[in-house]
């Protein structure tokens, strides 16, 4: 019979710490005991997600996803944001083509959602606006801005389940 080693490392807590930090508000709220493995399997893939970024990168990401999804009201809204987000990033540099080729979805779903939009979804209290003034003050390094963009659309097609029509 072979054990598991059950310890965690000084990485490990300061992963958790951020981890719990970021993600608290989206533990389930009524069962709030998760299984030590479940737990490790959310380190690593945090881990992953958070590879190579920064402390402070990776805190503007979650800040700003937490900013994004308090102004999304329904599924649609998330589904309808996700779509304008693949439509406009399309049509931008090489990282964001990547992504939507990369991203699933079939083209027929996105094009043309950002004229369909509507005030919910693009509104002045919208979500779109939030994340376009949350990004504003990186306009003057594209790469980092679309980046950080890219980033926080992955995160909200995880968060609401987005996924592809079939």
């Amino acid at each position: 019979m072979t054990t598991t080693d059950h310890s965690l490392t000084e990485e490990d807590v300061r992963i958790l710490v951020i981890y719990v930090d970021q993600n608290i508000e989206y533990l389930p709220e009524n069962n709030p005991l998760i299984p030590f493995e479940k737990l490790i399997n959310k380190i690593d893939a945090f881990k992953q997600e958070t590879l190579g970024l920064s402390p402070e990168v990776v805190r503007f990401i979650n800040e700003t996803l937490k900013g994004v999804s308090a102004r999304i009201k329904s599924p649609n809204e998330a589904r309808q944001l996700i779509m304008e987000e693949l439509d406009a990033a399309r049509q931008g540099n090489k990282l964001a083509t990547n992504f939507v080729k990369n991203s699933g979805f079939d083209p027929l779903e996105y094009k043309g959602a950002m004229d369909i939009s509507y005030r919910a979804v693009d509104g002045k209290d919208g979500p779109q606006q939030f994340l376009l003034n949350a990004l504003l003050p990186y306009s003057s390094n594209i790469e980092l801005m679309v980046g950080l963009r890219l980033e926080i659309v992955k995160k909200l097609i995880k968060l609401y389940d987005i996924e592809p029509t079939k």
